[in-house]
């Protein structure tokens, strides 16, 4: 018996076992099937990407050269609106300049972007200008023995004009305001 019984045993297990190498071998094929077809699956779709990544790259291409003209055109019409702004600024500048008898110097003086603004701007400068030539007129006038106010005499040495002499007083002024020399 104990023959029997341990021939019956192993014969028991040999067939438990079959099945289990059986159920075992038909799980590895069909698991490298599966990974078989995932494989080849990520190959197509790996192909496909770098269609896709090529076809992106020249659309970004495209778009890039498309936005540089635009942004060049932009640049443009911003360079010449500037310009134009300007232009018409300094226009204003001298318009009002010309209405209060300012020079192109003293124009460029004048602060504002508007004509109300520059208007304004002007009366103050031309404010600023009237004391100097009142303190002008007073230091030619002198007051003589009498009590009288009188303009002093210019000496003319010959060869020069009184006119001359108050074209250089002018300008000897002008430059020592403008050096900052009273």
């Amino acid at each position: 018996m104990t023959t029997e019984g341990t021939s019956e045993a192993p014969a028991t297990e040999v067939k438990e076992t079959a099945p289990a190498e059986t159920d075992a071998s038909k799980q590895a094929a069909t698991d490298a099937a599966e990974i078989e077809k995932w494989k080849g699956l990520s190959r197509q779709h790996e192909a496909r990407s770098k269609a896709n990544a090529e076809a992106a790259t020249k659309l970004a291409e495209i778009e890039e050269s498309q936005k540089s003209e635009v942004d060049k055109a932009n640049d443009k019409i911003t360079q010449a609106d500037a310009r134009a702004t300007l232009a018409e600024t300094e226009l204003i500048r001298l318009r009002v300049a010309v209405k209060h008898g300012l020079s192109e110097d003293q124009a460029a003086r004048l602060i504002g972007e508007t004509e109300a603004e520059l208007d304004a701007d002007a009366v103050e400068f031309k404010k600023l200008l009237a004391p100097e030539e009142e303190e002008e007129e007073e230091e030619e006038e002198v007051t003589t023995p009498a009590g009288g106010t009188a303009k002093p005499k210019t000496t003319i040495k010959s060869g020069s004009s009184s006119k001359a002499l108050n074209d250089e007083d002018k300008l000897l002024r002008d430059l020592k305001r403008k050096v900052g020399v009273a």
